[in-house]
């Protein structure tokens, strides 16, 4: 291919993109590289015959594996037992003293797994449960100094894990997944009912 069919390609592309994309009145480069992407991405996906979903799904399933090893060889030896008693401890002491659904709801928990999580931390003496100065009759959860000297202990291991579970991608792929991890976050916290008021 030389330089005059390739840039008759991209004209091509373009002319293809304005009819397909309803706001191509605010058409930018970037814009038009990002839709090319998929494109090509969504035509060499289509070409091998394999259904999207299932495919996605096995990928998914695959990323819980690798990240939940990663998970556990990261806090071995750290004092904590899962990645849960981090999340748990990190809410608490980001957002200040809360009762226990209000905790389980934010960390997304099913409510026997998020108790199971909160036993865990309050023996370890990292959580204990306050009286509510608003209802004597409520209990409220919160970080010890033990719990805040943990969290600290653990910021940069969670930061190297980070690290580790983003692989190689570049900036600007992990900007994508960022995008479509965030979208299907939000569709499953409407299905699972966690974007509801407590």
């Amino acid at each position: 291919m030389n330089k005059f069919d390739l840039i008759k390609n991209l004209i091509d592309y373009v002319e293809e993109y304005e009819a397909v994309d309803d706001s191509t009145s605010d058409m930018s480069l970037q814009k038009f590289k990002e839709w090319l992407i998929v494109r090509f991405a969504t035509e060499q996906f289509e070409s091998s015959g394999r259904d999207t979903n299932r495919k996605n799904f096995e990928l998914l399933a695959l990323m819980q594996q690798y990240v939940s090893r990663h998970i556990r060889e990261s806090l071995r030896d750290t004092g904590i037992s899962t990645i849960w008693d981090f999340i748990f401890l990190a809410i608490l002491s980001h957002q200040g003293d809360m009762g226990m659904v209000d905790l389980i709801k934010i960390a997304r928990m099913e409510k026997s797994s998020g108790m199971e999580v909160l036993k865990r931390i309050q023996s370890s003496k990292y959580v204990r449960s306050v009286p509510d100065k608003n209802d004597k009759r409520k209990k409220l959860q919160q970080i010890t100094d033990l719990g805040q000297k943990k969290l600290l202990e653990l910021y940069p291991v969670i930061s190297k894990l980070s690290e580790t579970v983003n692989g190689d991608l570049t900036t600007k792929e992990k900007g994508m997944l960022f995008h479509l991890l965030n979208k299907l976050d939000s569709f499953h916290q409407k299905k699972l009912g966690f974007d509801k008021a407590s």
